[in-house]
């Protein structure tokens, strides 16, 4: 049985939640807009751009691709990546609720390889945040969170390569939030970027010490593929290639007050 869940109405989309004590939809069903501040940093890329692709890898319940999707209605096409399938189903009935034809979800897993993956579940009520569930079981195993067996709405499924989807275009933003495998992530689509001159990426990247393993050869693959980082008050990191035509700083205006803004 899937967890109950209800619908969040915000001024341009809408949303579903779960009712139990799952993170973020804890904040959602507190009025919580969750992607209001990756929305703003997208569109700074975005501005001027032609019919963009914005990539949502680790979309969750679709805060970001529900939202930019609705707000870029017509003038852009988001491709969000799920691999919880109870997740999944909520995001692709958020796409459903907002009526968003530009906006098209995967119930796949990125990373380095093509083949089949163990995607865990977390127990209700167990880490209260279904998204953090890493696909990464040493991770899961440090965080010291329960996680479900495989069954059968929650065993394996798909993970490819970000090459392998032949994704139509070029990219012009992309969300990585894959909770310890963006590395992997990356390393399966070196192609693609370069073919998008290096898209702009929003991304998280973990300072907690007993995660330095991971975050060590995070930075190792952003400086092999010739990323800059621009490292933001909540631990995410916007990265920015100097191959690709846009660029953002943090300025400061006349009453001192730190912003970001678009340089080129």
């Amino acid at each position: 049985m899937l967890p109950e869940s209800c619908t969040v109405d915000f001024s341009d989309y809408c949303i579903h939640a779960f009712k139990d004590g799952d993170y973020i939809s804890q904040k959602l069903l507190a009025g919580v807009d969750w992607a209001e501040g990756i929305c703003r940093i997208a569109k700074l890329f975005l501005a001027g751009e032609e019919n963009p692709i914005i990539l949502d890898v680790g979309a969750n319940l679709g805060s970001f691709a529900l939202k930019i999707g609705s707000q870029l209605r017509g003038a852009a096409e988001v491709v969000a990546f799920e691999p919880q399938p109870m997740i999944f189903y909520h995001l692709c009935s958020g796409i459903v609720m907002n009526k968003l034809s530009n906006v098209r979800a995967h119930n796949i897993a990125l990373g380095d390889y093509d083949g089949m993956i163990e995607v865990p579940t977390s127990v209700s009520g167990t880490s209260c945040n279904y998204g953090a569930v890493s696909l990464n079981p040493e991770i899961n195993a440090k965080r010291g969170w329960s996680v479900a067996p495989a069954a059968p709405l929650h065993g394996t499924v798909p993970i490819h390569k970000l090459d392998s989807m032949n994704i139509p275009g070029k990219i012009g933003f992309m969300k990585l939030d894959v909770e310890g495998f963006e590395s992997a992530v990356l390393r399966g689509a070196e192609g693609t970027l370069e073919h998008s001159n290096f898209p702009p990426m929003l991304v998280e990247v973990w300072q907690d010490s007993k995660f330095s393993d991971v975050r060590l050869e995070l930075l190792s693959v952003f400086q092999r593929l010739g990323y800059s980082a621009l490292h933001l008050p909540n631990g995410e990191w916007i990265l920015q290639h100097p191959k690709n035509h846009s660029e953002v700083a943090v300025v400061s205006d006349e009453k001192s007050v730190l912003t970001l803004r678009r340089i080129r």
